[in-house]
């Protein structure tokens, strides 16, 4: 029983930290999307 428990709580623990790289996964890819964003309204401001 005992094992059992620490193999569901290490599987929490993964779980949550998949879930936290995905967040911060998103958030840089959105600051990404950003400065390239931005980088293309330069160029265009350049033309």
């Amino acid at each position: 029983m005992s094992t059992v428990k620490v193999l569901i709580l290490i599987n929490k623990k993964r779980a949550s930290l998949k879930i936290k790289s995905i967040l911060v996964g998103l958030i840089s890819d959105e600051n990404k999307m950003m400065k390239i964003a931005k980088m293309l309204l330069n160029l265009l401001a350049f033309l």
